[in-house]
């Protein structure tokens, strides 16, 4: 015999022996592991052992995936895996999951020797802001950390995977067809919810009134279990439709889609939000100005949509609680009478503001009536017990002018980023001008929404908004023209 035989002789009884002792050693872990676990965990922890490697192998190369996963644990669902940590916020799936970003786009940072492009200017303010605002709740409201992490930390990475992550039209893609695809979920579980189709409704503690807030049986409040929430991202959601609605599809893709567009109104509806209906209201007026090949469609299925709801208000016209929702000054009162105690506040702590999360506690100090021009008197007792309901006086009582400053030098600076690439007319093929009309759609609903919503209780919505103010700010483009294109702008 060679040496070169024995050498390959002996390297087959080697490889086979180790081969064996990793399937003896495998199969006696299993067993161990199955008596242990039993069939069912078992399988799921393999499972999820497979998903943890599957969706490592993706984030090494594309976040996007882990992104939309991400965003989706923020739909409602991200108590559903929880992770006790004594003396801290316990650790949700989506803050496992931003964890996991973090940490997968610092090791493509690393492996492929990515460098961060600039300009810099608003990720400084951004921080800035961050940081600050952390500064005053451990001076004023310690117990507002979890709070913090969702209205600024959370937003703060929002921004930067928007600005650093998303580079590449497949990225965008996957982010629009998420949002899409959430939509038809949240419409298919509002209607389920008011027509009492509890097949349609998932997860089942929606229809649990001992969960989360059931304000009244009937009104949509959808997985996030908080209606005037859940009206305002289908709001924000809607205008999403109109970047598959203009692509060259099928004539059975867009009746699916103009279908799905006007079931999202529907749902919109059930929510029972004047808020939201509004801030809707607004994201069709951006559409239709900023992008004239939108109006057409815009204009048919808002009407067929508006059709639908007034059948619908019709066929509840008998309805108490429609009546009440339709009728009801009680919470817009409330809301005057707060801007009036922030602009008290904000006269006595115009820098600082009276502390993060504190001036509904001292709402009672400031609770003296007044009037406000062409609204009229606003009562001492409509100021009883109320709480901010938006992101601009209420938020600058508790933070002051400073922290409003910094979010408005972030909000200029993006919209100059904007319009110098609307003039070089971006010729990407999912970024374009219909596509940065529909983010600049879905910014406007998302401001004027927060002329009566208080966002900062809530993630997904917040990291929706600086996730596109990232994306404005840093995605490359090119122009439509070509290379030799040029423009002043």
């Amino acid at each position: 015999m060679s040496e070169f035989e024995a050498r390959a002789r002996h390297s087959v009884w080697g490889d086979s022996i180790v081969l064996s002792l990793l399937v003896s050693f495998s199969a006696l872990a299993s067993y161990f592991v199955l008596t242990w676990l039993g069939l069912l965990y078992f399988v799921v922890v393999l499972g999820g052992v497979i998903g943890v490697f599957l969706l490592f192998k993706i984030s090494t190369r594309d976040l996007s995936i882990a992104m939309v996963l991400w965003f989706l644990s923020m739909s409602g669902f991200q108590y559903s895996v929880r992770l006790a940590m004594p003396g801290l916020p316990d650790l949700s799936i989506d803050r496992l999951l931003l964890i996991w970003i973090i940490i997968m786009f610092l090791l493509q940072l690393v492996i492929y020797k990515k460098k961060l492009q600039g300009p810099f200017t608003v990720d400084i303010l951004i921080i800035v802001h961050t940081v600050y605002i952390f500064v005053s709740m451990i001076f004023s409201r310690p117990d507002a950390f979890p709070a913090w992490l969702m209205s600024s930390l959370v937003p703060l990475f929002a921004y930067l995977y928007g600005r650093h992550i998303i580079k590449a039209d497949s990225q965008l893609r996957t982010i629009f067809i998420f949002c899409l695809g959430l939509s038809v979920y949240y419409y298919i579980t509002a209607i389920g919810e008011h027509f009492g189709w509890s097949q349609l409704v998932w997860p089942k503690a929606i229809l649990d009134p001992t969960v989360g807030q059931l304000w009244h049986p009937g009104r949509a409040r959808g997985p996030v279990m908080h209606p005037p929430l859940f009206g305002q991202l289908i709001a924000m959601f809607i205008p999403v439709y109109f970047i598959f609605l203009t692509r060259k599809t099928s004539l059975f893709a867009k009746a699916l889609l103009a279908l799905s567009f006007v079931c999202s109104l529907v749902a919109l509806l059930l929510a029972y939000t004047r808020g939201p209906w509004l801030a809707a209201s607004i994201s069709f007026l951006v559409l239709g100005l900023l992008r004239p090949k939108f109006r057409k469609t815009l204009i048919v299925l808002t009407l067929v949509g508006l059709l639908v709801a007034t059948l619908g208000l019709f066929r509840l016209a008998n309805s108490d609680f429609l009546q009440e929702r339709l009728d009801d000054s009680g919470t817009t009162e409330n809301r005057y009478a707060f801007f009036l105690m922030s602009a008290k506040m904000i006269a006595d702590h115009p820098l600082f503001g009276v502390g993060y999360f504190t001036a509904k506690n001292k709402h009672w100090l400031y609770n003296q009536g007044g009037y406000i021009p062409f609204i009229g008197y606003i009562s001492k007792r409509a100021g009883r017990n109320t709480v901010p309901h938006d992101i601009y006086l209420g938020r600058a009582a508790d933070e002051g002018l400073i922290s409003i400053s910094l979010l408005l030098a972030m909000g200029v600076l993006v919209g100059k980023e904007f319009v110098r690439k609307w003039r070089i007319d971006p010729g990407g093929r999912w970024f374009n001008r219909d596509t940065m009309t529909v983010m600049a759609a879905i910014a406007a609903c998302y401001m004027v929404g927060g002329m009566v919503i208080d966002y900062r209780y809530f993630d997904l919505i917040n990291v929706i908004a600086y996730l596109i103010m990232g994306v404005i700010y840093g995605y490359p483009i090119e122009p439509k023209h070509g290379p030799g294109y040029s423009v002043h702008a």
